[in-house]
């Protein structure tokens, strides 16, 4: 055989082969480029013939047997043609000397001239990889580690106080307003740090010190990344932006297998403080909040989280649903909507007597407190910074989670706020729809406002706080959103508006609006008589579309029976509600309206561990103020009274919604 020849014809093909790729459309994708196909064909080819080399390699066990003579010296030649072929392929370069010394044997690679001796080839392998992997490194671990992780945490400190966290704000917002992180992948707080070129150079030129302090003091990265995280935990009020800036153009969270790693740091922090109890209140709070930041802009993935966290087992997820059940229902039970039988017996105090059972579940959960279950504070936190599509992962996943823990029920209030709004401000269902028999001159415009702080409706707007303000500079901020009128600050307020307008979910339409927050109310339930403002929309927003989209008017309907009277269960005795669900209630006919009623009686004694537990009370007051109410609603209805009837109608409206609800109340 000639070895040139079939070396020049192996060489013709590959390139033929490089040649085709290129003229076919869609093949570079999935094969890459000319040099790409080189490199995969010159190691197909030399796995090839290494395989070949240990198959046809001449057995030595029994030289002195004959049997095999003839198969030896067939394996003898075809070793022999071997050798001719890779010769032959290395000397047209097909096959790199660098890749047949990395994958052939040391003998054959002797044979075919590659190496002048096997042996001492093999040695200086040996040699090279017992330095490399076997080799103690010979440095002082009490001095030099520890000067240079104190170098390290110093470097970071001050590279941080250098940027204004007031000033890297206004940055991030002017850059936002400006359109100029509307381009790019990831969320527009990342777009808009990543286009902040001063901020950019700054992070950079901390990146490269970091690296040079691993390489002088000989630091484990993985021990620098956790210093990192720290000096990230112990700041994430005020400088979360120049921690996310640093991490996303570290090369610690540029792939999958870094992020993981970090992923995996951030779960044994939070594995770390799981035993603890108020001692790690503060910690877990703010080491939360950062996993929380890493997931909701994408440098961690919440699955690489996730099975860090506790409780590890989801059947531990149910038994905790479970016991709250059961405290609720033995609370119905024993107290049976007395305040004063709720307190348990006068045993408790002495020392005789068995303790309550009920207090005892209501101090085992109690106890937990809010950081003993991770998943719900992780879900929290992803939920008040605006990230909805992570937090719905675990609201969708454990749907009992929200009724667990209150704090993420509020939380989806507060998102179904921000989805309402727009809708609520564009449809014209403030003004109730008025009877003729009130014969209010419902054309006349509404009196001037000279005032400019007044909204659309001419009542004051509050003024907003002014940044220069003292007051305003000396508040507290604090890592989940306050309280209605409380001088807190979120950390995040601004941000979560804007992510606001880009993750949370928006009703795009009065048609479309149940289907869409369906989800999220579902979650809220009960929980919307926290929020009477909102609670006030919703029966507005129902009754316009009972109003105006009458081919619509099961789904309204399936909306006020879900939603709208559980809460209003709930709800402390209001006029202003009582009122805006009779407009709701008394566009019903009397047939739909007491059916709705007996929906409605069913919901509070059908004993659901969220609703109060009626059955204690007396039920026959809810039946004779049915029966009131329908005799005023008769009257009411005559269109042939005069307008004292009519003012007689507007004052006692909401008696019949009020009278349904007084066992409710009276707990």
């Amino acid at each position: 055989m000639d070895a040139g020849a079939f070396g020049q014809g192996v060489a013709q093909w590959v390139e033929h082969c490089i040649a085709t790729v290129e003229n076919t459309e869609g093949a570079a994708e999935q094969y890459g480029d000319s040099d790409a196909i080189r490199a995969r064909i010159a190691t197909a080819l030399t796995e090839t013939i290494w395989t070949l080399c240990i198959e046809w390699e001449p057995d030595a066990a029994d030289d002195g047997d004959t049997r095999w003579d003839d198969e030896r010296l067939v394996r003898l030649e075809q070793s022999k043609q071997l050798a001719v072929v890779a010769k032959a392929l290395l000397s047209t370069g097909v096959i790199s000397v660098d890749l047949a010394k990395e994958r052939l044997d040391a003998d054959f690679l002797e044979q075919i001239g590659t190496i002048p001796s096997a042996a001492t080839f093999t040695r200086k392998c040996i040699r090279l990889n017992t330095s490399l992997n076997f080799k103690q490194t010979k440095f002082n671990l009490i001095s030099e580690q520890n000067e240079g992780f104190a170098k390290l945490v110093v470097l970071i400190q001050g590279a941080m106080e250098a940027i204004a966290p007031s000033q890297l704000t206004g940055d991030i917002m002017d850059t936002i307003r400006a359109g100029l992180a509307s381009e790019g992948h990831g969320t527009v707080v990342l777009r808009a740090l990543r286009s902040l070129d001063s901020l950019q150079k700054h992070v950079h030129r901390l990146l490269a010190d970091i690296l040079r302090l691993i390489g002088v003091f000989n630091i484990d990265p993985n021990r620098a990344v956790d210093i990192v995280l720290d000096c990230f935990m112990s700041s994430v009020r005020f400088y979360w932006p120049f921690y996310i800036a640093l991490l996303d153009a570290s090369p610690w969270c540029q792939s999958a297998a870094e992020s993981l790693k970090v992923a995996q740091l951030v779960g044994w922090k939070m594995q770390f403080y799981a035993g603890e109890t108020a001692t790690a209140a503060k910690f877990m709070d703010e080491l939360s909040t950062m996993a929380a930041l890493l997931v909701a802009h994408g440098l961690v993935k919440l699955g690489d989280l996730y099975p860090m966290l506790t409780p590890v087992r989801n059947e531990d997820m149910d038994k905790e649903f479970s016991a709250w059940s059961t405290v609720l229902k033995e609370k119905h039970t024993m107290g049976g909507g007395s305040r004063l039988a709720e307190m348990g017996g006068l045993e408790e105090l002495g020392d005789s007597g068995e303790p309550n059972k009920a207090a005892q579940a209501v101090a085992a959960v109690d106890g937990c407190g809010e950081w003993a279950n991770q998943h719900a504070l992780l879900c929290a936190k992803l939920l008040s910074i605006g990230d909805t599509e992570n937090g719905l992962v675990y609201i969708q996943r454990f749907p009992s989670l929200a009724r667990v823990h209150s704090q993420i029920a509020d939380l989806v209030l507060r998102i179904v706020g921000v989805a309402v709004d727009d809708l609520y401000r564009n449809t014209n269902c403030v003004r109730a729809p008025v009877k003729p028999y009130l014969r209010l001159n419902t054309d006349a415009a509404l009196p001037a406002v000279s005032s400019p702080s007044a909204n659309a409706w001419g009542l004051p707007q509050p003024q907003p706080h002014s940044a220069s303000d003292a007051h305003a500079s000396r508040r507290n901020h604090v890592l989940s959103p306050p309280a209605a009128g409380s001088e807190d600050v979120f950390f995040y307020e601004e941000f979560w508006q804007l992510e606001a307008a880009k993750l949370l979910p928006r009703a795009s339409s009065l048609a479309s609006m149940p289907r869409e927050l369906a989800p999220w109310l579902n979650v809220a339930f009960t929980r919307l008589h926290r929020l009477p403002a909102l609670l006030t929309r919703l029966m507005r927003l129902c009754r316009y579309g009972l109003q105006h989209q009458t081919d619509e008017e099961n789904t309204w309907l399936g909306v006020l029976r879900a939603w709208i009277l559980p809460a209003y269960s709930f709800a402390a005795p209001s006029a202003g509600l009582s009122n805006e669900l009779w407009l709701v209630v008394s566009m019903l006919p009397l047939a739909k309206r007491y059916a709705l009623y007996r929906d409605w009686s069913d919901i509070l004694t059908g004993n659901h561990p969220a609703l109060p537990h009626t059955t204690a009370g007396n039920p026959g007051d809810s039946s004779r103020s049915m029966d009131m109410a329908m005799s005023l609603d008769d009257v009411l209805d005559d269109s042939s009274f005069d307008d004292a009837v009519g003012a007689l109608h507007a004052q006692t409206s909401y008696v019949e919604i009020e009278a349904l609800g007084l066992e409710v109340r009276r707990q």
